[in-house]
């Protein structure tokens, strides 16, 4: 009896950790609407189920006879295997689109055992062990060859597909031979194991995700670079807590005539070199961002402003195969973000103007030449 009790610990433990896991998943359904997430929830609900029918079988086990002795074994055999399928197509989906193949296969291997399971009721309960055992072994096979491949936590993933395989073919085996409690409830808890580390790989899996979401919410899809809206936040934040914020604004030279003599994938592969070279020299000291077209913008914290906006300048012509017009200044107390990006869009225009390639700061403009730009 001891032993069925730490049976019951185990899967009193188990069916907790599917709860949380249900939880997460309905509540990511609810933020994300993504049809994964509520296929994975009944995944989930299924093995509750199932685990709940199994804790009153193992509960009423003076009333019941053993089950090795009947049917019961067998029908659980069905149930944990369809469970293995589930899971596999769950987290498969958690990493790749679900096709209409893959979505037949997942169907085809349930119905296969539900049909193969009723059929085989006209059958000893050891005949029908024995070819289960044989799916048992396919699907763990399967399961390593095309569903493993695409985890990024394949060792973690491993642990937990044999955790939880193990339970699947104990029904098989426990219907041939008269397995040890001592086993059984060894397996029981290789199997709480296999679970807990499935629900790691579902909530990092998860976490990533929605990483995922939040930074293509916040970057350019062609360069990689912060957006204009999570820029113009950022130099909102930096301007009120540091005494030293610094703008470099660039712009491509001749950047329409690139798009329309070489085309606009040439164009694109320029803005993204160039974006990849301003992503370097900003990297540790602020961020570089798209600001629209063919402008990139660096907010920098720190350093020499002017020797840093050369620096991309010459790193720009030497390596991108372009050249930029560049304006920088150095942010005064009092001034709007929106004025501070403008009088450095203001000196790179004049680089622009005179000469393109060249680096003109806000300051050395004179005020002559500033009230011919507002013009």
């Amino acid at each position: 009896m001891e032993s069925i009790s730490w049976q019951i610990y185990f899967m009193l433990a188990s069916c907790f950790n599917l709860i949380i896991v249900f939880y997460m998943l309905l509540r990511l359904y609810a933020t994300r609407s993504n049809k994964s997430y509520i296929q994975f929830s009944g995944y989930v609900l299924f093995n509750f189920l199932m685990y709940c029918g199994m804790f009153y079988v193992i509960n009423s086990m003076e009333n019941t006879p053993s089950l090795s002795e009947g049917y019961v074994s067998l029908i659980f055999s069905s149930w944990s295997l369809i469970s293995f399928v589930l899971m596999n197509a769950g987290i498969y989906r958690l990493y790749k689109a679900f096709t209409f193949e893959a979505q037949m296969t997942t169907y085809l291997a349930i119905a296969f055992v539900v049909i193969f399971s009723l059929i085989s009721l006209m059958f000893s309960p050891r005949v029908y062990a024995s070819i289960f055992i044989f799916f048992d072994i396919v699907a763990l096979v399967l399961s390593m060859l095309l569903v493993r491949r695409f985890v990024e936590q394949k060792v973690k993933f491993t642990f937990s597909l044999i955790g939880i395989w193990s339970l699947t073919i104990l029904f098989s085996l426990d219907t041939l031979f008269q397995i040890d409690q001592i086993i059984t409830t060894s397996i029981y808890g290789l199997t709480f194991i296999g679970y807990s580390i499935f629900f790691i790989i579902i909530f990092e899996r998860s976490i990533e995700l929605m990483q995922l979401v939040y930074h293509s919410s916040i970057t350019d899809g062609l360069t990689g670079l912060y957006n204009r809206k999570y820029f113009y936040s950022f130099l909102e934040r930096e301007i009120k807590i540091n005494s030293n914020v610094g703008a470099i604004f660039t712009d491509i030279d001749n950047f329409k005539k690139l798009n329309d003599t070489q085309g606009h994938q040439k164009g694109d592969e320029a803005l993204r070199h160039v974006a990849k070279i301003a992503k370097e020299v900003s990297d540790g000291i602020g961020i570089a961002g798209r600001y629209g077209g063919e402008e990139i913008v660096l907010i920098i914290l720190g350093g020499n402003i002017k020797e840093l906006a050369e620096l991309l300048r010459a790193r720009i012509e030497k390596e991108a195969g372009v050249t930029v017009s560049v304006g920088y200044h150095t942010y005064a107390p009092g001034t709007s973000p929106g004025d501070f990006l403008k009088q450095s869009d203001i000196a790179m225009y004049h680089s622009k103007q005179n000469g393109k390639n060249r680096v003109t700061g806000y300051k050395e403009l004179s005020p002559e030449q500033l009230a011919l730009m507002a013009k």
